[in-house]
C-alpha cells in the first residue's frame, strides 16, 4: 500500500502537461503567416515548471538554506506541458478564411498543492490541499472566416470543434483539520489529516497498483472511456484603424467525457492531546497510545462513470498598434479560468504582451502575465523564412509574483510550420 501511495504521489508531481505560454490568442496561433497557403506543423512543444519556495539561485548554491516562513501560505509545485505533434492549416488568399487539422494534440494539467495551515500546524477545519492532475487527447478542427459589413467593419470569428478523450484524471481531496477542543475541565488539540485519493481511469488499474501487479496486464478491450466534445471561440472586431478588440473562449463544452474505472486510496492521521498528560511525558513515561494514530487502507478498485469537462477561460483583449503599423503591438488581456484541478478553481487570467513584426520575418515578443494561476514573465521570437518558420520561447514563473523574477520556475517552447 505504502508503495502505491509513494508511486502515485512520484506520478502527480511529475505528470502535469499544460496549454500554450502566454502569447497571442490560442485560436489564433495557427494563423500567424499570411504568406502561406498551406502549412504543417511538427514537434510543437511547450515545457515548464514553477514553485513558490526555491528559486534557482538557492538550489544551485553551495549551502542550500530553507526559511520555512516562506511557506505561510502553503506549496505549489507544478511541471506543465502542452505537445502538439502534427497539425496541418490552409488558409484561402489574402487570410480571407481558413481551415486546419490538429491530430494528437496532448495536455496534461497538474499541480501538487500543500496548505500553508498544515505546514504551520494553525487551527482550521476541512482546509483543502492535495494533488490534481489530468491528462487529455484530442483531435481539432481550428476553422477562421470574416463577416463583412458589421458597423461597416469586417468580424473575424475563430473556431476550434473537438473531440477529445482523458486518460487520467484526479481532483484534490485531501482535507487538514486542527481545533482545539474543551474536554474534562482543560484544552486540547485534536488534528485530523485526510490523505485520500480517487484516480479516474479508462481501464482498471489494478493491474498496475494492485496486488496482483503484472498478473493479468492491461488490454485495450477494458478501455471504457467516452469521447467528449467542446469547442473555442474567438471573436475579433477593428474598432478603429490601430485597435482591435476581442474575446476568447476555450474549452465550451457540449458533451461531457467519461471515465469509467477508479483507483481510490484512503489514509488518515489522528492526533488528540486530551488524554495525555504532559507531567507524565516530561518525566519519561511517554505519550498514551491513543495521542497518535495512523491509518493506512489497501487501495480500492472500481467503476463508476465520472463525466468529465476540461478546463475553460474566458479572456477579453485589444490589439493595440501605437504606430497604427504593424511594426508594435501592445497586447493587455483580462478574464478568468475555471479549472476543478486546483484547490481555488476560479482564477484571474490577465496580462501585457509587446510583439514587434519586422517585415513578418522576424517577431519578437516580451510578455508578462498571470495565467494558470501562475506568474510568467517570457521573451519569445517567431523567425519566418516562408518556407519554413521556426518559434521559440523562454519564460521565468512562478506562484509568486517575485519569484517569478527569481527563476523558481522556468518554461520553454519550440515550434516549427513549413507550408508554401
Amino acid at each position: 500500500m505504502k508503495k502505491v501511495f509513494f508511486v502515485l504521489i512520484a506520478f502527480l508531481v511529475a505528470a502535469n502537461l499544460q496549454s500554450q505560454p502566454f502569447t497571442v490568442p490560442a485560436e489564433e496561433q495557427s494563423w500567424l503567416s499570411k504568406d502561406r497557403t498551406f502549412e504543417m506543423g511538427l514537434a510543437n512543444v511547450n515545457v515548464g515548471f514553477a514553485n513558490n519556495f526555491l528559486t534557482a539561485s538557492e538550489i544551485f548554491s553551495d549551502v542550500l538554506v530553507i526559511d520555512l516562513a516562506n511557506l505561510s501560505r502553503g506549496f505549489n509545485f507544478a511541471f506543465d506541458a502542452n505537445i502538439r505533434p502534427l497539425f496541418f492549416n490552409y488558409s484561402a488568399g489574402r487570410d480571407r478564411w481558413g481551415f486546419g487539422l490538429d491530430l494528437g494534440n496532448t495536455t496534461v494539467y497538474g499541480n501538487l498543492d500543500v496548505s500553508g495551515n498544515l505546514l504551520h500546524f494553525r487551527q482550521t477545519s476541512g482546509d483543502q490541499f492535495g494533488m490534481g492532475a489530468a491528462v487529455f487527447s484530442d483531435i481539432g478542427i481550428p476553422i477562421f472566416f470574416h463577416v463583412d459589413n458589421v458597423m461597416d467593419r469586417r468580424l473575424r470569428i475563430s473556431l476550434r470543434p473537438a473531440w477529445f478523450v482523458p486518460i487520467f484524471y484526479t481532483v484534490p481531496s485531501m482535507r487538514y483539520t486542527n481545533r482545539e477542543v474543551y474536554r474534562d475541565g482543560r484544552n486540547s488539540t485534536f488534528v485530523e489529516i485526510d490523505f485520500g485519493a480517487r484516480i479516474h481511469a479508462p481501464m482498471s488499474l489494478q493491474p498496475l497498483f494492485g496486488d496482483d501487479q503484472g498478473g493479468q496486464g492491461l488490454s485495450s478491450q477494458d478501455i471504457t472511456s467516452a469521447l467528449g466534445f467542446d469547442f473555442s471561440l474567438g471573436l475579433e472586431f477593428p474598432l478603429i484603424s490601430n485597435l482591435d478588440v476581442g474575446v476568447n473562449f476555450t474549452n465550451i463544452p457540449l458533451s461531457r467525457a467519461t471515465l469509467a474505472h477508479y483507483m481510490e486510496i484512503r489514509n488518515q492521521l489522528l492526533i488528540d492531546s486530551s488524554n495525555m498528560d504532559l507531567t507524565s511525558v516530561i518525566n519519561g513515561d511517554g505519550f498514551p497510545d491513543d495521542f497518535f494514530s495512523f491509518e493506512s487502507d489497501e487501495a480500492v478498485f472500481g467503476q463508476d462513470s465520472l463525466r468529465i469537462v476540461r478546463p475553460f477561460k474566458m479572456v477579453f483583449y485589444a490589439n493595440y498598434r501605437p504606430l497604427d503599423r504593424q511594426i508594435l503591438t501592445i497586447v493587455p488581456s483580462l478574464g478568468f479560468s475555471v479549472n476543478p484541478l486546483f484547490v481555488q478553481t476560479v482564477s484571474l487570467e490577465a496580462g501585457v504582451r509587446a510583439q514587434g513584426d519586422f517585415g513578418n520575418i522576424f517577431m519578437p515578443a516580451i510578455s508578462i502575465g498571470y495565467e494558470d494561476q501562475m506568474w510568467r514573465n517570457g521573451f519569445d521570437f517567431v523567425l519566418n523564412l516562408r518556407v519554413i518558420e521556426i518559434g521559440f520561447g523562454v519564460s521565468m514563473q512562478s506562484q509568486q509574483f517575485v519569484r517569478s523574477w527569481q527563476a523558481a520556475g522556468l518554461r520553454a517552447n519550440l515550434g516549427i510550420k513549413m507550408g508554401f
